[in-house]
């Protein structure tokens, strides 16, 4: 089980990003640091890119869970139709909160 949504990205005083989070019970924790210098001219922009993507990953893993419940539920109703509208909203949905958020991540490197 991962920590949930939202993280959230914080520059250490090192120059390396932290992804910050809370756990169920409100603990502070940290589930990810990305390595690299983010103040760095060449490789500063890459290094935000990848935390971008990382403290994303809560938000496109829910969203996806969403699509394939809603695909399950599709086989086991006498209203299919609808619902598989439903779940490929979803699923279209989805798809395009992950490219969004990669887009983002490739305009920055």
């Amino acid at each position: 089980m991962h920590t949930p949504g939202p993280w959230t990205i914080r520059e250490n005083e090192n120059g390396t990003l932290g992804i910050d989070a809370k756990e169920p019970d409100g603990t502070y924790c940290q589930p990810a640091r990305v390595n690299g210098d983010a103040t760095d001219s060449v490789y500063g922009t890459t290094t935000w890119a990848n935390a971008r993507l990382i403290a994303a990953a809560p938000t496109m893993l829910k969203t996806l869970k969403d699509a394939a419940g809603a695909l399950y539920r599709v086989t086991d109703d006498p209203n299919a139709d609808k619902l598989y509208s439903d779940a490929l909203a979803i699923a279209e949905d989805a798809q395009q909160n992950a490219l969004q958020v990669i887009a983002e991540v490739e305009s920055l490197i």
